[in-house]
């Protein structure tokens, strides 16, 4: 946006579709390097914390906490209205939490805003414990309708 308080433009950047039984094109980038802007991570303090679409969409999360603690996404209506007007169904975005604790119970457990957020995957992160769950957990959340997402635990 040039004025006002509007969003800026995407680009897009589509390969050509696959004929017959083929593959679609792929997008490469080549280089050595890749270099990305990231926001300052959103964060939490130790109590159950309700996310909003910017925290996710933004990337990071980091949950300091000292016992279990819940992480509560938005709707999935919220989600949409918070991504670019470009943002097709199959298109998605990484989501990454970070939990911060010194107990082995010091767990965060992802829960859904609304019946149109579902995951795929463990949905608890814990403190990096001998062990115990990892301290981080990376997700893709993938638009699957208007107003539905679906969150694939990637590690």
């Amino acid at each position: 946006g040039t004025a006002g308080n509007g969003a800026g433009g995407s680009v897009v950047v589509q390969p050509g579709a696959k004929h017959g039984s083929g593959l679609d094109g792929g997008v490469f980038l080549r280089g050595t390097t890749r270099f990305e802007k990231q926001a300052a991570p959103g964060a939490g303090t130790d109590q159950a914390e309700v996310l909003t679409a910017a925290m996710m969409i933004n990337g990071i999360f980091v949950h300091t906490i000292a016992q279990a603690r819940t992480l509560t996404t938005p709707t999935g209506a919220a989600i949409s209205a918070a991504c670019p007007a470009s943002v097709a169904t199959g298109d998605s975005f990484n989501f990454n939490i970070i939990t911060i604790g010194a107990g082995a119970d010091d767990i965060c457990t992802l829960t859904a805003g609304d019946g149109n957020v579902t995951f795929v995957g463990d949905v608890t992160c814990g403190p990096q414990l001998a062990g115990t769950h990892t301290g981080s957990a990376a997700w893709r959340f993938r638009k699957t309708g208007a107003s539905t997402w679906i969150g694939y635990r990637l590690a």
